[in-house]
């Protein structure tokens, strides 16, 4: 069984996968960038977003060339989407890592470290996109179970009643739960056509 050698550090690695947020990990991912390759500046382009990170002494220029077309190996700009190889997706919608070098080409082995941070950005990315689900819908839960209990004490119902009577306001006023149940704390009553 051959081996894979990693162009980064294992507690790199490790950093990135267990940054507390997709702040420091943007950070952490293009300073693994730079420090892993022969380039001046590094980005992140976030997934369905335009923010673009950028770090290095090019980094700026790299910003600016990065509407262009992906690179090929060879030249001064390499982009490296995030998206699976399956994926129909463009670098765009689905994010790219970008690395720069102001002098001279990038090679094959900055290519190699891209592609190597793209993949642990993919998956860094959506292990923060899901922390950041899960706290919604904790929030969403607790403003929810709030509505009940109010519903419950002023209308003398149960639990399931008085979640079934939100999702009923719900549904008729097509209006998300949360948004009912925020109403309903609000004015401690059943929310108004």
């Amino acid at each position: 069984m051959q081996q894979h050698g990693s162009a980064l550090p294992a507690r790199v690695v490790a950093a990135i996968h267990s940054a507390p947020s997709r702040a420091v990990g943007v950070d952490l991912l293009l300073a693994a960038l730079l420090d892993a390759s022969s380039a001046t500046g590094a980005a992140v382009v976030l997934p369905r977003a335009t923010e673009v990170a950028v770090a290095g002494e090019s980094g700026a220029d790299l910003r600016a060339l990065l509407p262009a077309p992906g690179s090929a190996v060879g030249s001064r700009v390499v982009v490296v989407a995030l998206h699976d190889d399956d994926a129909a997706s463009t670098s765009g919608s689905a994010g790219a890592v970008a690395l720069h070098r102001s002098t001279g080409p990038l090679d094959a082995a900055d290519r190699a470290v891209a592609e190597e941070v793209a993949v642990h950005a993919r998956i860094a990315l959506a292990a923060w996109a899901a922390a950041d689900d899960l706290a919604r819908g904790l929030a969403s839960r607790s403003v929810i179970g709030q509505a009940q209990g109010i519903l419950m004490e002023r209308f003398s119902l149960d639990a399931d009643r008085a979640f079934q009577v939100l999702r009923r306001y719900s549904q008729d006023g097509n209006v998300k739960l949360v948004e009912v149940a925020r109403r309903v704390i609000e004015t401690g009553a059943l929310p108004t056509a």
